[in-house]
C-alpha cells in the first residue's frame, strides 16, 4: 500500500495573494487618500488661479484711466490763455497745461492726508467749463481769484460721478456755470507715472496668479508621470 503524497491546498486569500484578483492591495486605503488629498490641493491651486484672474479682471477695469494715464506721455498739451480759449471738446484722461486766472470756490474737501480747493477759470466760456482741483496744503482761507499757470489730468465729468457734488456746488451757486454740456476738471499737479503703486498692485496679483498655475502645470506633469510610465 503505498502512500499517499500529500495534496497542496492553496486557501482563498493565498490564491488571491497570489493572482491579486481576489485580496484588496491596499486595505487600509493609503493609495485613495493620497489620492483625495492630491485632488483637493489641485482644486485649491485651481479655485486661486481663477479667483486672481477675475480680481486683476475687475480691477484693471476700476483703474482703467488711472493706468492709461500712469503711461501718458509727459509732455503736456498746452491750452495756453484761458480767456483765449474757443469752445472745443477735450479729451478725457490727457495731459494738460493752462493759464489764466481762477476764482476760488470756497469749497474744501480732505482727501486721506492731504486738503484740497476748487476753483473754476475765468475769462470766457470754454474757460468757465473747466475747473479746477488743486492742493491746499496751507489750510488758506478762500482767496477769491488768484492768476497762474495749472497743469496736471484732465477728467471730462460726462465719464465719472466722483465730483457730482462739486459741479451740483458750482451750477447751483456760480451764473458762470454752463447748465449743460461739457464740464472739466483739470486735477492739478497730478502727472503721469505718478501713481505707480496700482500697475505694482496689478504687477503682483499678476505674480500671483503666474505662480498658481506654476503649481497646477507641476502637480499635473508629476501625476501624469507614473501613467506614461506603465504606458510604455
Amino acid at each position: 500500500m503505498s502512500e499517499q503524497e500529500p495534496e497542496n491546498t492553496v486557501t482563498g486569500e493565498e490564491q488571491g495573494f497570489f493572482d491579486r484578483g481576489s485580496v484588496d492591495p491596499d486595505p487600509m486605503g493609503i493609495g485613495h487618500r493620497v489620492a483625495e488629498r492630491v485632488h483637493s490641493r489641485r482644486s485649491r491651486h485651481l479655485f486661486m488661479f481663477i479667483a486672481f484672474l477675475v480680481f486683476i479682471g475687475l480691477l484693471a477695469w476700476l483703474l482703467s484711466d488711472d493706468l492709461l494715464y500712469f503711461f501718458h506721455s509727459s509732455s503736456p498739451e498746452n491750452l495756453g490763455r484761458a480767456e483765449e480759449l474757443s469752445v472745443r471738446s477735450l479729451d478725457h484722461n490727457s495731459y494738460i497745461q493752462v493759464a489764466g486766472i481762477a476764482r476760488d470756490m470756497c469749497i474744501r474737501a480732505d482727501v486721506f492726508t492731504s486738503r484740497l480747493r476748487y476753483l473754476y477759470l475765468l475769462g470766457c466760456e470754454m474757460g468757465a467749463r473747466i475747473l479746477i482741483q488743486a492742493p491746499d496744503p496751507d489750510g488758506s482761507d478762500c482767496q477769491g481769484a488768484i492768476e497762474r499757470a495749472f497743469g496736471g489730468r484732465l477728467v471730462d465729468l460726462r465719464r465719472t460721478d466722483r465730483f457730482d457734488a462739486v459741479l451740483s456746488y458750482y451750477r447751483e451757486h456760480f451764473p458762470s456755470a454752463p447748465a449743460e454740456g461739457s464740464v472739466y476738471l483739470l486735477e492739478h499737479d497730478v502727472l503721469p507715472g505718478q501713481a505707480w503703486y496700482y500697475p505694482l498692485a496689478l504687477g503682483v496679483l499678476s505674480c500671483l496668479a503666474g505662480f498658481n498655475f506654476f503649481i497646477l502645470r507641476r502637480r499635473r506633469r508629476v501625476e501624469m508621470a507614473p501613467t506614461a510610465e506603465g504606458g510604455s
